[in-house]
Formats: C-alpha cells, sequence, structure tokens
C-alpha cells in the first residue's frame, strides 16, 4: 500500500507545556486509523499539526510525499486533509441540506461567493449524495 500521510519528528510547544513530542507515523492509503490516549496526551494538537491549524514547533507533515508543513488550513483542505470538530458550527435554521451545500461552497473555495446561488441542481445532487452516504438521506430536509 501507498503511504498517503506522513509526519516525521512533529513536536509543538506551548509555552513550557509539550503537547506533541517527536510524533512520527505513516498512514497507508485507505487505512483507517483512530487517534486514542487520555486527556492532555496531545491528539488534539497532533490533527491540529496535521490539518495546519496549529503549525509544529519541529518536524514535517507529508501528504503524497509532498511537504504540507507549512500550507494553511484551507491549501490543505483543498489536497483533502481536513477535520471535524468536536463542537459541530451549523446554521439551526437551516435544513441538513441547506448546511451541506454551504459546506460543499466553502469546500471548492467559493465561500466568497454566497450571492451566487447554491442551490443548482449539481450541487443539490452532490449534497444529496453526500448526505445519503452518512445515513441523512430520509432527513436532508429537516430543520438542523
Amino acid at each position: 500500500m501507498t503511504v498517503i500521510l506522513e509526519t516525521r519528528g512533529v513536536s509543538r510547544s506551548f509555552g513550557a507545556v509539550r503537547a506533541a513530542d517527536n510524533v512520527s507515523v505513516q498512514f497507508q492509503e485507505g487505512q483507517t486509523v483512530g487517534v486514542v490516549g487520555p486527556n492532555g496526551s496531545g491528539k488534539t494538537t497532533f490533527v491540529n499539526i496535521v490539518t495546519g491549524y496549529v503549525k509544529p514547533s519541529q518536524g514535517q507533515v507529508f501528504f503524497s510525499s509532498q511537504d504540507v508543513t507549512r500550507l494553511d488550513q484551507r491549501a490543505l483542505t483543498k489536497l483533502g486533509i481536513t477535520r471535524s470538530f468536536q463542537i459541530p458550527q451549523l446554521y439551526s435554521r437551516l435544513s441538513i441540506l441547506e448546511n451541506m451545500l454551504i459546506a460543499q461552497s466553502i469546500r471548492a473555495g467559493k465561500e466568497w461567493q454566497f450571492w451566487q446561488p447554491l442551490k443548482t441542481v449539481q450541487r443539490i445532487e452532490e449534497a444529496r449524495l453526500v448526505l445519503s452516504q452518512f445515513g441523512f438521506k430520509e432527513v436532508a430536509d429537516q430543520k438542523v
């Protein structure tokens, strides 16, 4: 299998606290991985480093053999590296489908074009397909 994501000696300190310390891992294409550990062990810091929300104090992150260590989270998202947050930020007055349409627009780098219609036939079909894959097909039109 091909290594799709790799970290080499990734570390991050916040003042005197060493939140991640010399983390070197490889993830294979198609592999499903969980990051497990007690509170304060550096799981979130590691995910934030890989997804570009935090820069490492040391080390490198590679995606498809490309050094992506210094890319910001938007550039990484366009490459396919992203994360979900523990506290979702949804528009509660919109439907699940409408929230998905906004997410698709942002992922496509078009968040500055909100004045353009989000509800094109193609975007709706793509959003419904994704929602279906996650078991939301039957409730897509309900409010969040």
